[in-house]
């Protein structure tokens, strides 16, 4: 159709002819060479045109330059750079309105904005600048160098130096739906993920607090925050039925697993270190509170107050072992038998050195107690009695142990020492035993009366 030969106008033929028949074109004789149409009424050269009336009519390039913005356009190009080049104006994609200087009112379901990096890109891929101009938050998508000041995402800023309530530098607040999944919610995470091999460092969140200051309260025993300097700080404060941990670390996989370790080596004249601090009192009814638990077991354990508490479960490795420079000094073995100067106790308690045990001495009346061992009394100045303490208080009803006592009276006057029972109990069947000069006595308690279990006697008892 309209090729040659064929007698028939080209479309592009038509299309003059017919702008022709409309407006001519006009020519004014000037470097310009013409001028197209735009029903305007006026072709002359520096007229602003009107605007067109028809999807297809043609305008010049000063009108596209000079229509948006009612004569003179926000927009400006310098040096291969696009501006909006004023303090007024803003931008919006998707809406109407604007909610910023650049506003994305997003589709449904799909990428509503993307910064993609060149493949040769070591800068930052995104800067966010204070009014000064300067780097506030920064992102870029790959690190060069080995400056430790390089990284992936980098915030930058400065507290307020006396702020009336807690400042925070960075601020993460994310919400829980109203479900009840049994699967995982995270609110932050980071995975430093394999790829390295190498002997150095590598740590998968790091927090270090320099601030240097001044508060000096721990808060034992309260539920305010402590005044103090830390390197992180965990809450988990709902209120539930369920567990809530602080802080829970685990580690697995190397030759070394610490799920927990604590440091603290600095040297300051009369600074104090604690390498781990446990509290876990519960002032509540009927509360369990346990200071520290460690344990070998392999099931959730059950617990029972206390202020620390060693289970090695179904293991059969030593309870608790206390070393000196490396040698074993104390030890409770699998089964609870306790060694102390030895690491393998044969008996309840298994003793490899000297021993001390209580002695007092008297010279008047006196009532012993579950604390004495032995009693060594003075009657030169006349005799005295001795009264015991019950015999219920001096026995363990739940493994049978009663208390031993030792009573040596240890004048040589030939005044006698009365050994009473407490009420009506009896010491071998007698409410009362005399124990002469030079003569000691060792009695036990059975729970319900004293048994003399052994006797050393210079005179008569």
């Amino acid at each position: 159709m309209g090729g040659k030969g064929s007698g028939r106008k080209s479309a592009t033929d038509s299309l003059i002819n017919n702008i022709q028949k409309q407006n001519p074109i006009a020519h004014d004789g000037s470097t310009e060479a013409m001028f197209l149409p735009n029903h305007s009424g006026d072709h002359s050269a520096g007229k602003v045109r009107t605007t067109p009336t028809q999807d297809l009519d043609l305008v010049n390039k000063k009108y596209v330059d000079d229509a948006a913005g009612g004569g003179g356009s926000p927009w400006t190009t310098d040096s291969n750079v696009v501006n909006l080049n004023t303090d007024t104006d803003s931008v919006s994609i998707g809406s109407a309105t604007a909610g910023g200087k650049l506003f994305i009112d997003g589709d449904a379901d799909e990428i509503q904005l993307q910064v993609q990096g060149h493949s040769t890109q070591t800068n930052n891929l995104v800067v966010f600048e204070d009014s000064a101009g300067n780097d506030i938050t920064t992102f870029r998508s790959a690190l060069s160098g080995t400056a430790s000041t390089s990284n992936f995402m980098n915030i930058t800023g400065t507290l307020p130096a006396n702020p009336s309530a807690s400042a925070v530098g960075s601020f993460i607040n994310i919400t829980t739906g109203s479900g009840t999944t049994t699967e995982g919610l995270v609110g932050f995470r980071v995975d430093l993920n394999a790829g390295s091999t190498g002997a150095g460092k590598y740590v998968g969140l790091e927090f270090i607090n320099r601030a240097a200051g001044t508060g000096t309260t721990l808060n034992v025993g309260s539920t305010s925050t402590p005044t103090l300097n830390s390197g992180i700080r965990g809450f988990a404060q709902a209120t539930t039925t369920g567990y809530n941990v602080g802080a829970y670390t685990e580690a697995l996989g190397g030759n070394l697993n610490l799920g927990l370790y604590g440091k603290s080596v600095n040297a300051k004249n009369s600074a104090t270190n604690i390498g781990v601090l446990g509290n876990g009192l519960n002032t509540g009814t009927s509360p369990i509170q346990i200071g520290g638990y460690f344990s070998l077991d392999n099931s959730d354990p059950t617990f029972e107050s206390s202020a620390l508490i060693c289970d090695n479960d179904s293991q059969t490795s030593p309870i608790f072992v206390a070393r000196d420079g490396g040698t074993k000094v104390f030890i409770i073995k699998d089964g609870g038998n306790v060694g102390i100067g030895t690491s393998t106790p044969n008996t309840t308690l298994d003793i490899d050195g000297g021993i001390s045990l209580p002695i007092v001495t008297k010279t008047a009346n006196y009532t012993a107690t579950i604390n004495d061992h032995t009693i060594i009394c003075g009657s030169d100045g006349g005799g005295f009695t001795i009264t015991l303490p019950s015999a219920s208080s001096a026995h363990n009803s739940t493994d049978g142990n009663g208390l031993i006592l030792n009573i040596k009276n240890n004048g040589s006057m030939l005044n006698d020492i009365t050994l009473d029972g407490a009420g009506a109990e009896t010491i071998d069947g007698l409410t009362t035993q005399t124990i002469n000069d030079g003569t000691c006595l060792t009695i036990q308690s059975n729970g319900t009366t004293w048994y003399i279990i052994g006797n050393y006697s210079t005179g008569m008892l």
